[in-house]
């Protein structure tokens, strides 16, 4: 049941094929960029400190001119992800509002009899919108947060073996205990 749910609700992507993967392309590119930032920090820190005058300078500018231009890459993808993912969520939803109206306009008198119209607009809309939320913001959400940790994984092992197999020892365990305990406390909640 719960996966015909989410093969309902992926379905509204499937005119937007494009749209959607140019979000989440550009998604990736940004959180790559975001993640690599700390990097060329630690460089900085580390080798030009050693470095003569003139050689120190060259580099710093070049890194700094790198850097800003990972800030320009920073901007640009989270200005398209913001704008390109609010308009295909904009069209998701009017694609769920048609639907939703289209089988309203099926139901017989009786059924808006026995409901107030405004209601049930009001329902729709605020239904709609929830979902538009839920679908534009899971996929980004998810990939941001993999390439985030997968990317913070490969920075903490450079930096320190040791240190990166703790930190992701703990981190499976929390999710270990997290996908034990969920299902049951969603048991308890209904019931």
């Amino acid at each position: 049941m719960k996966n015909k749910k989410w093969t309902k609700l992926l379905s509204y992507y499937k005119p937007y094929k494009k749209e959607l993967f140019l979000d989440l392309l550009f998604s990736i590119i940004y959180s790559i960029a975001v993640t690599s930032i700390p990097l060329f920090i630690r460089y900085v820190t580390e080798n030009i400190v050693n470095l003569e005058k003139d050689e120190a300078y060259r580099l710093l500018i070049l890194i700094t001119g790198g850097i800003m231009g990972l800030f320009v890459i920073v901007s640009l993808c989270l200005r398209y992800t913001k704008y390109q993912g609010n308009m295909l969520a904009a069209k998701v939803e009017a694609d769920i509002k048609t639907e939703i109206f289209k089988h309203f306009q099926k139901q017989n008198f009786s059924f808006f009899d026995e409901r107030k119209t405004g209601a049930l607009v009001s329902n729709i809309i605020n239904d709609a919108y929830n979902l538009t939320t839920l679908i534009k913001q899971i996929p980004e959400t998810i990939l941001d947060f993999m390439v985030r940790l997968i990317g913070t994984g490969i920075i903490l092992f450079m930096v320190s073996p040791t240190f990166g197999i703790i930190t992701f020892g703990i981190l499976i365990f929390l999710f270990s205990v997290a996908t034990y305990f969920i299902p049951k406390i969603r048991q308890c909640k209904e019931g």
